[in-house]
């Protein structure tokens, strides 16, 4: 795998959420190409090119993030604080993943793009692409758009 071709990253410390992840977006006929990181601490190595992810080319971004809320390491609102902060990054949608536990009327921090609670709903997942401008359907076949 190239790391100068994901399109969505997925931040997420369970192996077994990030794989029930990864099969709703491919459900969902999104073939993107996805890295999956275990802690924010990787997820930012990756965004700016450090450790094991020097060679990449740090002009080339994700075109989304999926965060688990619970991120150890670098947490989520730390990872999110610096992204944010960052004039070359803060662009990047960003997509809490919340436990089907959380308190749905409590919206997470911002300044998350949005939020989904986990198992993700396939209609859910759709909504919010679309609602971030992210979601490009061509004969059925929807894919998050190459901007």
């Amino acid at each position: 795998m190239s790391y100068n071709d994901i399109d969505i990253l997925l931040v997420d410390n369970s192996i077994d959420d990030a794989a029930v992840t990864i099969h709703t977006l491919k459900k969902n006929g999104l073939f993107n190409t996805i890295l999956h990181v275990r802690n924010g601490e990787e997820a930012l190595d990756y965004i700016f090119c450090k450790n094991r992810y020097l060679t990449r080319n740090i002009m080339l971004k994700p075109k989304l993030i999926l965060l688990d809320m619970k991120t150890p390491k670098a947490g989520s609102i730390e990872l999110i604080n610096r992204l944010k902060a960052d004039p070359d990054n803060m662009f990047i949608p960003i997509i809490f993943l919340m436990p089907s536990a959380y308190n749905i009327e409590t919206k997470p921090p911002n300044p998350s793009d949005g939020y989904l609670t986990k198992p993700i709903d396939n209609n859910k997942l759709l909504k919010v692409l679309k609602d971030l401008g992210l979601l490009i359907e061509e004969s059925n076949q929807p894919s998050i758009s190459v901007s």
